[in-house]
This record gives C-alpha cells, sequence and structure tokens, in this order.
C-alpha cells in the first residue's frame, strides 16, 4: 500500500490533501487489491471487515512519515525497488566470485530510496519498513545477520543506477507506535507527540554535516537514534565516515562469500547466533521450522557479547589494519 501511495504522489501533494484525501486514496488502493485477489466474490465478510481496517491504520502510518518528511529534506525516489535484476527502476546486484569459479549473485527488493541533493552532491538512505519494531545492530551485520539493509545500501552506492548515491545512512521505520491514553479520538497533537516519542527511526547515518541537516536542519532529531550536545556542539549516535563505509563494502563482500564457499562445501553447521544471552526470547532455536527433530536440541548457540557502536566501529577498523600488514 505504501508503495502504491508514494509512487503516485509526492510529499507535498499528500500533505495537501489532509487526512481525509489520504484515507480515499488508501481506501482505494485496498478496494483495488480486493478485486484483484478475490474476483469472483469469495473473501468472506470477516476477512473482508480485516482487510478494511488496515485503511485507519495506514493512514496513521502514512501520517507519522509526513510528519517526519516535515522536519527532513529527504524525499521518495523510489519503493518496491528491485535490487539484481534488469529493468530502468532496477538496482544491479554484486556478483561475488568464489574459489572454484562460480559466482554468487545478489536479488532482492528496497522497500524505499530517500534521496538527498545538495551542491553538486546526491545522497541516498534506505527505509526499511517493520510491522513492530526493532532496533538497528551493526554487530549483528558484521557476523552475517540482517544484512539487508546495510547491502541494499551499499548497492545504490556502488553500482550503476538511476538511484546511484553516496550512502546517506539505513533505517528501521516501525509501523506501530503504541497505543494513546487519551481516548478514542485523539487530537493530532497528541498523534503527533505518541509518534514522535515511539517511532524513532533506528538504523545507522553518515557523519556528514549536510546529511544531518538533511535529516533536521533544527538538530533536534525527534525521529533519529541521533542527539545534539550543546555544551560539545556535536552531535552523538550511529555515525560513520565515508571511509567507514568504505570497510563495510569490503567486510560484506568478504562475508557473503565465506558463506557461498562454505554451503559449497556442505557446511551447515546447527550453530545460530544469538546476541543477547540473557534473554531468551532472542533464542533463535525458538522459530527454528526443525527444531523438533535437531539433535542439537538447542545446545549449539553462539552467543555473542552485543558492543556499543562505537567500539563495533574500531573492532571493524582494528580488523581491517591487522588484514593489511
Amino acid at each position: 500500500m505504501l508503495e502504491k501511495l508514494f509512487r503516485a504522489h509526492s510529499v507535498e501533494e499528500l500533505n495537501e490533501i489532509g487526512k481525509e484525501g489520504r484515507l480515499e486514496l488508501i481506501s482505494k488502493i485496498i478496494a483495488d487489491y480486493k478485486q484483484k485477489n478475490f474476483p469472483d466474490g469469495s473473501l468472506n465478510d470477516r476477512m473482508a471487515a480485516i482487510i478494511d481496517s488496515f485503511a485507519t491504520v495506514s493512514e496513521t502510518v502514512v501520517y507519522r512519515i509526513l510528519d517526519e518528511f516535515s522536519i527532513s529534506k529527504f524525499r521518495v525516489s523510489g519503493t518496491e525497488v528491485p535490487v539484481g535484476f534488469t529493468g530502468k527502476n532496477a538496482v544491479p546486484g554484486p556478483i561475488l566470485p568464489m574459489s572454484d569459479g562460480s559466482t554468487i549473485k545478489i536479488n532482492g527488493v528496497i522497500d524505499r530510496i530517500d534521496t538527498l541533493i545538495t551542491g553538486d552532491k546526491k545522497f541516498v538512505r534506505i527505509i526499511d519498513y517493520k510491522s513492530g519494531g526493532k532496533e538497528f545492530c551493526l554487530e549483528e551485520c558484521l557476523h552475517g545477520v540482517n544484512l539487508q539493509m546495510l547491502l541494499y545500501l551499499l548497492c545504490v552506492w556502488k553500482e550503476d543506477s538511476i538511484y546511484k548515491g553516496l550512502p546517506g545512512g539505513i533505517a528501521y521505520l516501525p509501523a506501530k507506535t503504541g497505543t494513546l491514553a487519551n481516548g478514542r479520538t485523539p487530537n493530532i497533537e497528541a498523534i503527533t507527540n505518541q509518534n514522535r516519542k515511539n517511532g524513532k527511526l533506528s538504523g545507522m547515518f553518515l557523519d556528514d554535516e549536510s546529511v544531518l541537516a538533511g535529516l533536521d536542519a533544527e538538530n533536534n532529531f525527534v525521529y533519529f537514534n541521533l542527539k545534539y550536545v550543546k555544551k560539545d556542539d556535536e552531535i552523538s549516535g550511529n555515525l560513520i565516515s565515508l571511509d567507514t563505509f568504505e570497510l563495510l563494502h569490503k567486510k560484506l563482500n568478504k562475508i557473503i562469500t565465506d558463506m557461498g564457499e562454505k554451503l559449497h562445501n556442505g557446511e551447515v553447521p546447527v550453530q545460530p547466533y544469538r546476541f543477547d544471552s540473557d534473554s531468551d526470547e532472542n533464542l533463535p532455536c525458538r522459530y527454528c521450522e526443525y527444531k523438533n527433530i535437531c539433535t542439537e536440541n538447542y545446545a549449539s548457540v553462539n552467543d555473542v557479547e552485543k558492543t556499543e557502536f562505537a567500539d563495533t566501529v574500531k573492532k571493524l577498523k582494528e580488523e581491517n589494519d591487522a588484514l593489511d600488514k
């Protein structure tokens, strides 16, 4: 739904038509969906009511996105963008060689690409929609987990396409921001405050003055995991340099190539990572489809201690320095 809405209408247009106009557009998208997928009228009343209820929920998400764009200078340039396919609106995927002469091809779909043009520079950021909340963790990426968003950004940066630009950042966008406590008909101010309190985008951004001003010129960063420290006149948070993005590009290529080599050699160890050993909720075996027949019986989990973002970046640089010696 978001893909269709933002592909057909600009941020300014969606702001101009207001809530009722947006609801009308969303309702039409939902009606078209029902007609396409249930042309014979096989959709029962209960499922029809559930699908129709998405209109109000979706408008709330759209309003939250528009509020962020009222602060940001980034603008939507692509939605549901294919990676690793051909076509004018596609982003080529990298082709990585392996030792036996075969190759690894990357493909997928990017939820949203935003662009910031300032002077002679173009920056891109990748947005990944999440139905619930999700925290970005660079440590996971360096262990080959949750690579998609970062990998997509590196593809848009390194591969030739209409979206090509410098890496501005990546962020998870939560669809849910909690329940308001002030009744069934909260005012706009209450909704905005709730969105800004619980709807922050979790991610990582380029430590560049133009990018940071593009995210929020006032340095309030109400929608991002960044903070302006007035006494130091500095912005803190998940920020990395362009050189570090280069290191990440090199590291991810190695991680993916190593994965391919092991698969070709038949090495598929039952050793899933767990990044928070204090929480059974994060035990990956709980969600495995084969847990009932697994001979390991939860015994082979590979516990990884989560480190602070700055420490993870430091470790990445030290590892690269050691390889260069």
